[in-house]
Parts: C-alpha cells; structure tokens; sequence
C-alpha cells in the first residue's frame, strides 16, 4: 500500500507469481453498521490477463459473500464503484485479487469507507 498526495493505493504485480495466485487485502473487524456504511474505490484492470478482482464480506460465522466482482480488461481508464455494505454483524472486508496468468497487474486506488 502506497500513499501520495494524491490518495492511496495499492498495486499487485503478478509477474513471477503462479496462476490462481491470490493477492488479499483484508480490513480489521468493522462494527454493526446498519444501512450506512458505503465503500468507495476507483480500480484500473486493463490488459488480457488481468484476472478477477473482488470484494467479500467475512462475518464471524466464516460465511464470505462475494459482494462486487470484475474479470478480465475493463479498458485502459480508472473506474469507480460504490457499494453500500449495510450488516447488523461484525464483518471485515476482504479485498482479492486472483491472477489468470502472470503478465496481468492491477491498481486500486484512493479507497474509502
């Protein structure tokens, strides 16, 4: 995780990596948040081995729903997604990206809850 002026952001080079290789950033635990609780990021996934990215949920009881997932190019620009995460348990938010092959990098930038 890097920091700038700018934001911060996070970079998973996967060369000298494995395919299915995963790259996981994971929060602390996150209180019972009610409809409130909104996580907002830009990513930029672009050439033709880029993989999945994807964002689960971890509750206490080991369940972790998959709540916002993309695979393959989105095209050479920054998106930006916005996912209101509403629980009445403790959760922790879990970050993965999984290599396809070893030649996809992927930026997740200026992340926000």
């Amino acid at each position: 995780m890097t920091g700038s002026v700018a934001g911060w952001y996070i970079y998973a080079e996967s060369s000298g990596g494995s395919a299915d290789d995963r790259a996981p950033l994971t929060t602390t635990r996150i209180g019972q948040t009610g409809p409130q609780c909104v996580l907002s990021f830009w990513y930029h996934m672009f050439g033709p081995h880029v993989g999945t990215l994807s964002v689960k949920l971890a509750f206490l009881d080991g369940t972790q729903p998959t709540i916002w997932s993309k695979t393959g190019s989105q095209g050479n620009q920054w998106q930006k997604s916005r996912l209101v995460i509403g629980s009445r348990q403790l959760f922790k938010v879990c970050v993965s990206k999984q290599i396809q092959q070893i030649d996809g990098n992927f930026l997740f930038w200026d992340y926000q809850m």
